[in-house]
């Protein structure tokens, strides 16, 4: 049985959406290397599950037994990384994100205070559809 092989190939398709090469050029292997593992006909190496777990942010529990979750749970940096993206996409918030982060600290407890006021008197938000 190669459980590692089919969890290996269901992150692959199912959660990153990426081919054998795609996945391979990630954490310097080959295409040919991923393929062997899906199929069982190798093993994967301790280096190569460390590699797609920090490329992917993937817990190697769950690449080694099935133990869920399958991600790590985010960090902060990485949240934070997340919100920028979107602001990058919306020059409005860029504007904000840029504005805010040229603040000298001793300004940011009263913008916080700030923003909290403005906060509590919006209308609640429907929850999104999906």
């Amino acid at each position: 049985m190669n459980e590692i092989g089919e969890r290996l190939k269901q992150l692959r398709k199912e959660y990153l959406k990426l081919t054998q090469t795609e996945l391979a050029d990630q954490i310097g292997v080959t295409g040919a290397a991923i393929s062997r593992i899906e199929k069982g006909e190798r093993m994967a190496s301790m280096q190569i599950l460390r590699s797609i777990c920090r490329a992917f942010n993937v817990r190697q529990a769950w690449l080694e037994t099935g133990e869920e979750p399958i991600f790590e749970p985010p960090t902060e940096a990485d949240e934070l990384a997340q919100l920028l993206k979107g602001a990058s996409e919306n020059p409005t918030k860029a504007l904000l994100f840029r504005i805010i982060a040229s603040l000298p600290d001793y300004l940011l407890v009263d913008l916080r205070r700030e923003i909290r006021q403005i906060m509590r008197k919006l209308p609640p938000q429907p929850p999104d559809e999906e």
